[in-house]
């Protein structure tokens, strides 16, 4: 890993492209499965940050060398999951705010619904924020308390695959094969940093 010269915090909106389904575990599936792959992919790049979901918008801050960032950037615009990429904010940093966090993703549905009612908004629409707005969520997101814990986001990941899988209408006995062939495959989520 090389030091901490050239880091930048770049954080951008976009909006989902999938229906979202029941929460059941405090955790829409198709979110649970991003953030998922998101933790194993930035761990490998020496990146952090944190996302948020509402509304059917995404606001995410990535945070790590520059070249990595962009890279990873230009990788998402390809992401089926989500269109619309706007950055938001991109800036040099002196030192990661999210230093312990892989991806955080914290549960702050209150804060956010205070934050938009402040500023004259009923709905989450971060394409609406100006960058004071969007720095002082990023900063909401980094004092929130982490609120997914590992266990929470597998069994999330594992009911959205099979909610998914339900709903192209497989059987009981198709999911099973088919969620036991990916696991002797080795198949894995699609990349969404």
């Amino acid at each position: 890993m090389s030091n901490d010269q050239g880091l930048i915090r770049l954080v951008y909106a976009s909006r989902a492209t999938f229906k979202p389904f029941s929460v059941q575990a405090g955790l829409e599936g198709h979110v649970a499965q991003i953030l998922s792959t998101a933790r194993r992919e930035n761990k490998k790049n020496h990146l952090v940050g944190a996302l948020y979901y509402g509304d059917g918008c995404f606001f995410q801050c990535l945070e790590g060398e520059s070249n990595v960032v962009y890279h990873l950037y230009e990788r998402l615009k390809t992401d089926r999951r989500h269109k619309d990429l706007k950055i938001l904010y991109s800036h040099a940093i002196e030192q990661r705010s999210f230093s312990d966090w892989e991806m955080k993703y914290s549960a702050v549905e209150h804060q956010v619904r205070d934050f938009l009612h402040h500023h004259g908004m009923r709905r989450f629409d971060p394409y609406r924020f100006d960058a004071d707005m969007t720095l002082q969520l990023v900063s909401m997101i980094d004092q929130a308390a982490e609120q997914v814990k590992d266990s929470t986001l597998e069994n999330a990941v594992v009911e959205a695959r099979q909610y998914q899988l339900e709903d192209r209408g497989l059987s009981a006995q198709g999911l099973i094969a088919l969620l036991m062939s990916s696991v002797i495959v080795g198949l894995g989520i699609i990349n969404f940093a």
